[in-house]
């Protein structure tokens, strides 16, 4: 993905966040609500960043693999390209549908997964390029 493509989807991801607060339970979103998905969605583009890295590396036997089992070992781009897209609209879309009290508990989940999935590729050595 070019940085072009990249830089929409980035834009497209946040146009959803907004929107999704506008629907279902909108008016119940707080502050606090929106700043976890906001926490969310950065955490989903680094992850994505290095999820990108990782399939460009594992092309190299005996190097990099994925360890996410639904990606695989050695996803190609389009594959990754495709989760994130299905998993960040995902987690936007199921949280615009709780209520506050379950939404800020699959926000905080949901955040927590992603900071472990990017402290370990960190600490893997894994970056996030573009």
């Amino acid at each position: 993905m070019n940085r072009r493509a990249f830089l929409l989807m980035v834009l497209f991801l946040l146009l959803c966040a907004r929107l999704s607060a506008r629907q279902a339970n909108a008016a119940e979103w707080s502050d606090a609500d929106l700043h976890r998905e906001s926490a969310f969605l950065s955490l989903q583009i680094v992850d994505y960043l290095q999820t990108r890295h990782i399939a460009e590396l594992c092309r190299d036997p005996g190097t990099w693999h994925e360890q996410n089992v639904i990606l695989g070992n050695c996803p190609s781009a389009g594959s990754v390209d495709r989760y994130f897209l299905i998993t960040t609209l995902l987690q936007v879309g199921v949280s615009n549908f709780l209520p506050a009290d379950l939404r800020r508990d699959f926000q905080n989940v949901t955040i927590v997964v992603e900071v472990g999935a990017v402290s370990n590729n960190y600490s893997l050595g894994i970056s996030a390029q573009f």
